[in-house]
């Protein structure tokens, strides 16, 4: 928290010293815009032996800076603070983590369509994958999304071309390709960590377009390819989205609907104690559905349903699922409250457990104006 503090101490150094030196024209290259997310959490557990759910939770307070560096080029740097819960079932450990999230710059108006970024960033992997955890549409993110990409999500250092494509039919279609680091991914389970070759690429191709005027609808489809070392040889993961979102054309700003699918399947190596590493296809996926009825409020419902790629010894039943539903209030444009209720069950290595989660979550933000993420109709 110390490094947090002098961080933005200097930063705030900075901005008082660049107003009163450089024009109003180039204020923005030494004064980024900057907003600080708090996103907290409480939940009661029907298992009482899970001490990750039944507490209150820091879950993350981020500190957001982006500025135009150039005409062409946006640079953005996300530093986060959150809780971590270590071994909840068992002789628990809660730490404090500090780490740079994001830091990029993103060359956005190149020749011929393109777009280039470089540093560290969230992968175009699906479209749950880019979102903060404060952005989520709902308090924790889907089963199928941790069990392939990590609980934080899949995040690279290396860098990314995106490309809008020209075609004949006037659609927006564009490709996306990130040559990076495979080997910082030990959150990943299929990134392989230490055992990774450098460099992983992924790669995501995605639709947009309206159909008529209240609807619009994205299809995406993605991949990872990761090389390994030793025993383990490759991991190909493959992944297909479906985003529809429905604004009611007589009341635009106050009803809304979305309904959207993503669907994950690879093929990797799952390592076993005193064996070589078994060859398996494993898949997962989760439906969501969100209605909003006014104004300020949403109801939201969620299915997921995933195997588990990185079960030491597994079996033919490993799986969870899980069952949630959602109601959201935005008190304000700075100011969200969030219910959910959640059934869990999971198999594992032929032990069968299940528990009810009651989830409580504020999420807040102090200073510049955020873009809303892509669910909130606002």
């Amino acid at each position: 928290m110390r490094m947090t503090t002098i961080f933005v101490l200097f930063l705030c150094a900075a901005q008082t010293s660049a107003n009163d030196t450089v024009p109003v024209r180039k204020s923005n290259l030494l004064n980024p815009d900057i907003t600080v997310f708090f996103d907290l959490g409480g939940s009661l557990s029907t298992n009482e032996e899970n001490k990750g759910h039944n507490r209150f939770h820091l879950r993350e307070v981020e500190l957001n800076m982006s500025a135009a560096v150039a005409p062409i080029a946006d640079a953005m740097v996300t530093l986060s603070v959150h809780e971590e819960i270590e071994d909840p079932f068992d002789d628990v450990k809660i730490s404090t983590q500090f780490e740079i999230e994001e830091a990029f710059l993103n060359a956005h108006t190149l020749p011929f369509d393109l777009a280039i970024k470089g540093g560290k960033f969230r992968a175009a992997f699906g479209r749950n994958n880019v979102l903060h955890t404060h952005d989520l549409p709902q308090l924790l993110r889907p089963l199928a999304v941790v069990a392939f990409l990590g609980h934080e999500g899949l995040v690279l250092i290396g860098s990314e071309v995106s490309w809008l494509a020209p075609n004949p039919w006037d659609q927006y279609i564009e490709w996306t390709t990130a040559v990076a680091n495979a080997d910082g991914g030990e959150e990943s389970p299929l990134l392989r960590g230490a055992r990774a070759k450098n460099p992983s690429v992924v790669s995501r191709i995605k639709w947009f377009g309206d159909i008529g005027e209240s609807n619009s609808l994205e299809i995406g489809t993605s991949f990872v390819y990761v090389r390994s070392t030793g025993s383990f040889s490759e991991t190909l993961l493959g992944g297909s989205d479906v985003t529809w979102l429905w604004r009611d054309p007589s009341a635009p700003d106050t009803r809304s609907a979305i309904v959207q699918a993503e669907f994950f399947i690879a093929r990797a190596d799952s390592p076993r104690e005193d064996k070589s590493p078994l060859r398996r296809t494993t898949m997962g996926g989760f439906v969501l559905a969100q209605y909003q009825f006014h104004r300020n409020a949403y109801l939201g419902f969620r299915y997921d349903l995933t195997e588990l790629p990185n079960v030491s010894e597994p079996r033919v039943n490993d799986q969870e699922w899980a069952a949630s539903g959602l109601v959201t209030w935005y008190y304000s444009e700075s100011l969200r409250f969030r219910f959910e209720l959640q059934h869990l069950d999971q198999e594992v290595a032929g032990r069968r457990d299940s528990e009810q989660i009651a989830m409580l979550g504020l999420t807040f933000y102090i200073g510049s104006h955020p873009p809303h993420p892509y669910w909130v109709n606002r």
